[in-house]
């Protein structure tokens, strides 16, 4: 069944249908609960997405931003608006929803000194912070998932097995979109097994040694939930330092795989690295080695936040932030070979 609905979820929402989204959550919910699901198919109950409920309670009138409103799988990202088609796919009343408003159109009074100006969703703040949402650009994002983002502005454009989000709809113009690829649960996959920073060698000292880094299911573009993070040996036999190894090779892997389906073709694309693992020099060094290109790691502590203030800002702009640029060196340079 969920074949059946994926083709048209994904042309409508952009994304790929999945529980992590609002609109799967909540008839799964209804299912379970009679009242719940007559509450959201006569749109008497309210949902409300985080922005949504933080202006609310602070005093503000409930809205949301359409990045914010594309991740629930219930908005559609051309017309910008609530989607019939998957409000009705999963039971859910559009009165239900709360109104969606320009990226930087909120302008919700929470108190006498305090106007919200502007929301946006976490990766597309990031993109927009680190990059201002160049379409030459790529970023690497490295925290608890890996995600791969190339903006377009072409909000028809669709990947089989990635997302197209909205990054932001401002007052005034053109929507802005990204293409995305999702590395999920990489993060706590490396923690478990960390073992200080492995030294990135010009030899592979572990030719035969393999792994899947998706500590929360295999992601982009393959989506198999029932696949985590795996060895290519028994892990019994593995000691920490080399799983450890193993596992960051794995992410650069994954990263060169989604990277090279997401620019293809486009030679002079300019990567950026960010996020907490991305301090981590075997991934820098690592994927300049591997794309064969220079990778710029950007060193901005709060990138979501910087995002946002500039789009609340409009035309005012921040200064580039600080970068290292590591270019392609003989250090990791059997990791194009491994890929192969």
């Amino acid at each position: 069944e969920n074949r059946e609905l994926q083709p048209v979820f994904h042309e409508r929402s952009g994304l790929m249908l999945s529980a992590h989204y609002a609109g799967p959550k909540l008839a799964a919910l209804a299912g379970t609960d009679a009242a719940i699901s007559r509450g959201l198919r006569d749109g008497r109950l309210r949902f409300r997405t985080l922005d949504a409920l933080l202006l609310e309670r602070r005093g503000g009138s409930a809205s949301t931003d359409p990045g914010m409103a594309a991740r629930t799988g219930l908005f559609d990202i051309e017309t910008l608006d609530w989607s019939e088609t998957l409000c009705k796919m999963f039971g859910v009343d559009p009165a239900c929803l709360p109104p969606v408003v320009s990226t930087n159109g909120l302008d919700c009074a929470t108190s006498p000194t305090t106007v919200v100006r502007a929301a946006l969703a976490d990766q597309s703040a990031a993109l927009v912070g680190l990059t201002g949402a160049d379409a030459g650009a790529v970023l690497v994002n490295l925290g608890t998932g890996a995600f791969v983002l190339r903006p377009t502005a072409d909000g028809s454009t669709r990947r089989a097995g990635y997302l197209t989000g909205i990054l932001r709809a401002d007052r005034d113009t053109e929507a802005l979109y990204a293409l995305e690829g999702a590395i999920s649960g990489s993060g706590p996959a490396i923690d478990r097994f960390r073992a200080g920073q492995p030294g990135l060698t010009t030899e592979d000292p572990a030719p035969d040694l393999f792994a899947i880094p998706d500590g929360a299911g295999l992601g982009a573009p393959h989506w198999r939930p029932e696949i985590g993070a795996t060895f290519s040996r028994p892990q019994s036999s593995l000691g920490r330092a080399e799983a450890h190894r193993a596992l960051l090779e794995g992410l650069l892997f994954r990263v060169r795989e989604v990277f090279d389906e997401l620019v293809a073709g486009a030679d002079g694309t300019r990567v950026s690295l960010a996020g907490g693992m991305a301090a981590e020099p075997f991934l820098a060094q690592g994927l300049a080695s591997l794309l064969d290109r220079p990778v710029r790691r950007l060193d901005v502590p709060e990138a979501a936040l910087r995002g946002a203030a500039m789009t609340a800002l409009g035309a005012t702009r921040l200064a580039a932030p600080d970068a290292t640029v590591f270019d392609p060196a003989p250090e990791g340079g059997y990791l194009a070979d491994k890929y192969v």
